[in-house]
């Protein structure tokens, strides 16, 4: 099988993504604008072994069917990202859980929103999956002699710039109602609050300050995560469901804000 440029790309993103259907690939705009071109091709990527298949748990016939990298196709993949061959075989291999999968999709479908809306508004949008924004690194605590060793994980990046403005800065969390309270307090209080203060967001990003967007998956949570934001003193966090992203649009006035009585919009 003779690769081109576009299909080495195409496996690049889908491991950096994990999972991806069809749809999303397509909906992405910078593959394919046909379906039945785009289905052809990654018939013959599966085919050639560079793709794997899946479909979601207890899905009924007909549901979408699902890509991830192939073993095979890790040699492609290290050339495209630079990483090392055994890494990306390493993360292939490791595989993910259900859940997983379904929050894989599901940070697709956020990243596709603002890449839609971003088209629409004239906005340029530079995105980083999980995997591009993991940061382990060490410090040492106030007061403590000893380093701690942690890692920086939000869901994705996003760096918007419109016009002359200056660029937005955005980490995503992509919350299915299934990681506890607690859980997101300590990331907004401490892992994003830590990562900023010590300088290694500005070294990395080239800013020097971020908003925290999450999507979530029904107004009760929202405004939860909202009132969890305000207590943790996070006042970048924004917050919006699923059904409002996919009716008001990533730049729409969909973003719920500590302390605020209305919703905002990110530009």
């Amino acid at each position: 099988m003779r690769l081109m440029p576009r299909d080495r790309l195409l496996l690049a993103d889908v491991f950096l993504q994990r999972y991806m259907t069809a749809g999303q690939i397509l909906g992405l705009g910078c593959y394919f604008h046909s379906l039945s071109r785009l289905n052809e091709r990654l018939r013959a990527l599966f085919d050639h072994g560079l793709l794997l298949r899946h479909l979601l748990p207890l899905a009924h016939d007909g549901g979408p069917v699902i890509y991830s990298a192939a073993p095979a196709a890790a040699p492609i993949i290290a050339g495209e990202i630079g990483w090392d061959v055994a890494q990306v075989r390493r993360l292939i291999r490791h595989g993910s859980p259900p859940t997983t999968l379904q929050h894989c999709l599901r940070v697709t479908d956020i990243r596709i929103a603002f890449q839609k809306a971003g088209r629409s508004a004239g906005i340029r949008m530079e995105w980083r999956p999980e995997l591009l924004c993991r940061h382990r690194y060490r410090y040492r605590a106030d007061g403590k002699a000893d380093w701690s060793e942690t890692a920086f994980k939000p869901d994705g990046y996003l760096r918007l710039q419109g016009g002359s403005g200056a660029a937005r800065h955005l980490f995503l969390e992509c919350d299915l109602d299934n990681v506890s309270e607690g859980r997101i307090a300590v990331k907004l209080s401490e892992a994003y609050r830590r990562y900023l203060e010590l300088g290694l967001f500005a070294r990395r990003y080239g800013g020097d300050g971020f908003g925290i967007l999450f999507v979530t998956t029904h107004t009760a949570r929202r405004d939860r995560l909202v009132r969890l934001a305000e207590q943790a003193g996070a006042k970048n966090a924004l917050v919006t469901t699923f059904a409002e992203l996919e009716a008001g649009g990533a730049l729409g006035t969909i973003w719920h804000v500590p302390g605020g009585h209305s919703p905002a919009s990110l530009l």
